[in-house]
């Protein structure tokens, strides 16, 4: 089984994306994906993204969960979600950070 990776991304909201565009100026996304390496974790996570209508600003950074010293290497949450994404295959979208458009980055409403 390929290992998880961890990966916090900074976005903007397009037109058909779940964040509406027209409130939410931007956001960070912790996303999680089974992969060989973290430049395959980047580019699947980033392709994801993109697919679901988000513009990524930049990758804040990229992980291997299980083996890299993280944020938040021993949060529950993160680690069922690391366990679907290695068991699904998918990317898996954990917590999300908004902000609105008239902030200065500051929180809009929290953890998704």
């Amino acid at each position: 089984m390929k290992p998880a990776h961890v990966c916090l991304i900074e976005v903007v909201p397009k037109e058909g994306c779940e964040l509406d565009p027209n409130e939410i100026g931007g956001a960070f996304i912790r996303c999680y994906v089974a992969a060989d390496t973290v430049e395959l974790a980047r580019g699947l996570v980033v392709q994801q993204l993109e697919t679901d209508r988000f513009h990524v600003e930049r990758v804040e950074w990229c992980v291997n969960g299980r083996t890299a010293e993280w944020e938040k290497p021993d949060d529950e949450d993160a680690e069922a979600l690391m366990r679907q994404a290695e068991t699904s295959g998918d990317v898996v979208y954990g917590r999300v950070d908004a902000w609105d458009k008239e902030s200065d980055g500051g929180e809009v409403d929290g953890a998704r």
